[in-house]
């Protein structure tokens, strides 16, 4: 009988286990004004806030993934998750296109609509590897120590956020960071 109550307090505890990514989403508008006789490109160029090792860019998605969590330490030192919470802040910076043309408004719409999509991809890398942190935390064994379990949770989360920086980097390189989704101002 004592068998069977700690199963089912042990089932208990392993049924509130929780795991919960939090997201923070901001919108960042900087706007290109062009001038008489300045280009679509040379308007944006202009007025991008956006640089990053070196280059001009017209898009920009800025991630940032941490998370808590809680173990349970059983009598004899083993322990376990019982709580993961993990914050995604995402920031994507986009520009906005006051005056110009009416031609030069069609061209920047659909090039903003493309990289409003390219940045949206960098947005979804992000929350994936927030979502693999947050689950596979909450899915690590029980451990011989808190210790061990900590140092393998933060372990397991550092190296999903560097599988997901080498992700956004090979989607700016096969896309050519958006050009080959439209995202080119020319």
């Amino acid at each position: 009988m004592k068998h069977a109550a700690c199963s089912m307090l042990l089932l208990a505890v392993a049924q509130t286990a929780s795991a919960e990514v939090i997201e923070n989403l901001d919108h960042i508008d900087y706007t290109a004004t062009p001038r008489r006789g300045q280009t679509l490109r040379q308007a944006l160029d202009a007025a991008s806030p956006i640089r990053e090792e070196g280059k001009l860019y017209h898009g920009y998605t800025k991630w940032h993934v941490r998370w808590n969590f809680r173990w349970w330490r059983e009598a004899d030192g083993r322990c376990r998750i019982t709580e993961v919470t993990t914050h995604l802040d995402l920031d994507i910076t986009l520009p906005e296109l006051e005056g110009g043309t009416p031609a030069m408004q069609e061209r920047f719409a659909r090039f903003r609509e493309a990289l409003s999509e390219h940045e949206d991809g960098h947005a979804q890398i992000a929350r994936d590897a927030a979502e693999s942190v947050d689950q596979d935390i909450l899915d690590l064994p029980e451990m011989a120590s808190c210790e061990l379990l900590e140092e393998t949770a933060n372990q397991l989360g550092h190296e999903h956020l560097d599988a997901a920086g080498r992700k956004s980097k090979r989607y700016d390189r096969d896309t050519e960071h958006g050009r080959s989704q439209g995202a080119s101002p020319d």
